[in-house]
C-alpha cells in the first residue's frame, strides 16, 4: 500500500475515534495515545503523525463548528502532541522489527543460496573427476593400443577398457570372419544373451552402419541375434576405411540410459577398429614382404635374415643346424604337358609338404622358381639327411588333381649343408647345399646328397 492510501486508512480511524470522543465528552489526553501508537505501528511513523495532526485540527475545527468555539488548552495540545510522537515511536518501532525481519529473511535466503551453490559445487566437482578418470581411462586406452602387435592384443586391451568404464553392464566382442559371419572372440561380465556366430543381416547395428542401442524393447525393434529377451542392450560397430571389422555388444540397463557413455563406448570402439585395420595392413604388408605369393612360404630374403639370424645363434651357443635344398627334376615338363596353371598347382603342392614336414622352428622358403630350402633349426648331419629321405618319400606319393588331371610330379633332387661343416656364413652355406642338389641331379635324380666339406 502507498503512503497515502496508509495515511487515509489512518486517518478514518483517528476521527471515528475523535467521534467517539465527542459524543461521549472523553477527554483527549485520555484516549488519544492508544489510537497513535496502533495506528503508528500497523501502518507507518509517517502515516500515523500525520494523521495525529490532521485530527487535532479536526478536533478544533468541531468545536469551532458546533458552536463550543475554540477552547482548548495547553492540555489537549500536549495531548496532540504525545500523539503524534507516540505514533512516530510505534511506526519506528514497527519500521525497525520489518527492517530486522527483512534482514533475517535475505540471511535465510543468503544460506540456502549457499547450500544449493555448495551442493551444485560438489556435483561438479564429482562430474570433473569422472570424466579425468574417463580422459585417463581413454588414454591409457589410447596408449595399450599402440603398444599392441597383434589383433589378438587389441581385443583384450578393448574388453578391459569397456569393463572398467561399464563394470556392471556384460559384453562381447564380435570380429567379421572371412565367411562374412561374425564370431564371437571376447567376452566378460557374465554371460551374453547373443549368439556365439551370426551374419550382418542378424544385426541393425551392422545393417545401418552406426550404433544401435535399445532403451525400451516394447516400442523398439530387436537384433536377430539376441537369443534371450533382454531390457536393454547396445550394439556398436567398428568402423574403419569404410569396412566394419568387428562388433562391439553391451547388455544392462547403465549403458543405454546415458548418451555420454554412448560417446565414450564408440570413441573406444572407433580406436580400437583403425588399430585393428592398421595391424592388418602392417601384417599384408610383412606377408607380402616375407612370404611366397604363390606357395605362402618365406621369401628368399627373409631366407637371408633367418639364415644371418641362425648363425649368431649357433656361434654364440655351439650349436649346429642343416640347410636342405630342394629341386623338382621333372618341373619343365609339367609346365610344358599341363600348362604353367599346373605347374603353379604342383608347386603349392610341394609348398604344402614342406610345411607338414618341418618343426614349427624350422624355415620353409621358395628359392626360386622350382627350388626350395628348408633351415633344420638344431639338426646334425644325419638329422638333416634322414628329413630329407621323409620328403623324398612324401613326394613319391603325392598326386595333383588339375582340370580332371592326376598329375604325377616326378621326383625331387636335395642337397643337405649343415653349419659350421660345410660354411661359416650364408653364402657358403647356400653354395654347399646348391652344389651338393647339382651332385644327386647328377647321379640320376630323386636323391639326397650331403655337402662335401671344403678344403
Amino acid at each position: 500500500m502507498s503512503f497515502w492510501g496508509r495515511f487515509f486508512v489512518s486517518l478514518v480511524c483517528v476521527v471515528v475515534y475523535l467521534l467517539s470522543q465527542v459524543y461521549f465528552g472523553e477527554s483527549v489526553f485520555s484516549v488519544a495515545v492508544i489510537p497513535a501508537i496502533i495506528t503508528g505501528w500497523l501502518l507507518g511513523a509517517y502515516a500515523g503523525a500525520l494523521a495525529g495532526l490532521v485530527a487535532f485540527a479536526f478536533h478544533v475545527v468541531w468545536q469551532w463548528v458546533s458552536g463550543e468555539g475554540i477552547a482548548w488548552n495547553w492540555l489537549d495540545v500536549f495531548a496532540t502532541i504525545a500523539w503524534v510522537v507516540a505514533g512516530v515511536l510505534a511506526g519506528g518501532l514497527a519500521k525497525a522489527h520489518l527492517a530486522l525481519q527483512r534482514q533475517l529473511e535475505l540471511q535465510r535466503q543468503a544460506e540456502d543460496s549457499w547450500h544449493e551453490t555448495h551442493r551444485e559445487l560438489r556435483e561438479l566437482i564429482a562430474e570433473l573427476e569422472r570424466r579425468n578418470e574417463e580422459v585417463m581411462l581413454l588414454n591409457d586406452f589410447s596408449s595399450r593400443l599402440q603398444s599392441s602387435l597383434t589383433v589378438e592384443e587389441v581385443y583384450k586391451v578393448l574388453r578391459q577398457a569397456v569393463s572398467e568404464l561399464l563394470p556392471d553392464c556384460p559384453g562381447a566382442l564380435f570380429v567379421a570372419k572371412p565367411g562374412k559371419a561374425f564370431e564371437m572372440v571376447e567376452y566378460w561380465g557374465g554371460s551374453i544373451v547373443s549368439r556365439e556366430e551370426f551374419y550382418p543381416d542378424d544385426c541393425l547395428a551392422l545393417k545401418r552402419w552406426r550404433t544401435y542401442y535399445v532403451s525400451d524393447p516394447e516400442t523398439s525393434l530387436r537384433c536377430q541375434h539376441l537369443s534371450v529377451h533382454v531390457p536393454t542392450y547396445a550394439c556398436v560397430p567398428l568402423i574403419a576405411r569404410e569396412d566394419i571389422c568387428g562388433l562391439l555388444f553391451i547388455q544392462g540397463s547403465a549403458y543405454p540410459l546415458d548418451r555420454h557413455y554412448e560417446y565414450l563406448v564408440s570413441t573406444i570402439a572407433e580406436k580400437a577398429a583403425l588399430t585393428i585395420k592398421n595391424l592388418e595392413l602392417t601384417l599384408k604388408l610383412q606377408m607380402q614382404a616375407t612370404r611366397d605369393g604363390l606357395t605362402g612360404l618365406y621369401n628368399y630374403r627373409y631366407l637371408v635374415e633367418a639364415l644371418e639370424r641362425e648363425i649368431r645363434r649357433a656361434e654364440r651357443h655351439h650349436l649346429t643346424f642343416g640347410v636342405l635344398m630342394l629341386d623338382l627334376d621333372c618341373f619343365k615338363e609339367i609346365n610344358d604337358t599341363y600348362g604353367h596353371a599346373a605347374g603353379d598347382a604342383v608347386l603349392c603342392e610341394f609348398g604344402r609338404l614342406l610345411q607338414s614336414c618341418v618343426r614349427s622352428e624350422d624355415i620353409a622358403c621358395r628359392y626360386g622358381g622350382d627350388e626350395f630350402v628348408l633351415v633344420l633349426t638344431g639338426a646334425s648331419l644325419e638329422a638333416s639327411l634322414t628329413k630329407a629321405d621323409q620328403i623324398l618319400k612324401g613326394f613319391e606319393m603325392l598326386s595333383v588333381k588339375f582340370n580332371r588331371h592326376s598329375i604325377q610330379p616326378g621326383t625331387v633332387s636335395i642337397g643337405v649343408a649343415v653349419y659350421p661343416d660345410h660354411g661359416s656364413n650364408v653364402q657358403e652355406l647356400l653354395l654347399a647345399a646348391d652344389l651338393a642338389l647339382y651332385r644327386a641331379k647328377n647321379m640320376g635324380r630323386g636323391k639326397a646328397m650331403p655337402a662335401q666339406k671344403p678344403v
